[in-house]
């Protein structure tokens, strides 16, 4: 259930594909982590359901891996893309 570099706005997209609502806070800082302030910040979730917390991570953590495996789609079908064309460029003639 692990995503490599998960940022406030991959959690944001989780909180939203999974109908949460939810207060983004992206000013609000860890106190170690000062140095690296990029994607950083804090999500507020409501739970208005009740569900108990485990749950409610699960469900966000399902909500992430979508959301990582959508942005990796993107930018594969980006790189295909540009390597198509770069293939058609040589082609000509």
């Amino acid at each position: 259930m692990a995503a490599p570099e998960v940022t406030v706005e991959i959690l944001r997209e989780a909180a939203e594909s999974i109908s949460f609502e939810y207060e983004l806070e992206p000013d609000k800082l860890y106190p170690r982590s000062k140095r690296d302030r990029a994607g950083k910040g804090y999500l507020l979730v409501s739970n208005p359901q009740g569900h108990k917390k485990q749950r409610l991570l699960l469900m966000l953590a399902k909500g992430v891996r979508r959301a990582v495996a959508k942005r990796e789609s993107a930018k594969q079908a980006a790189a295909k893309k540009k390597e198509t064309k770069k293939g058609k460029k040589g082609k000509r003639r």
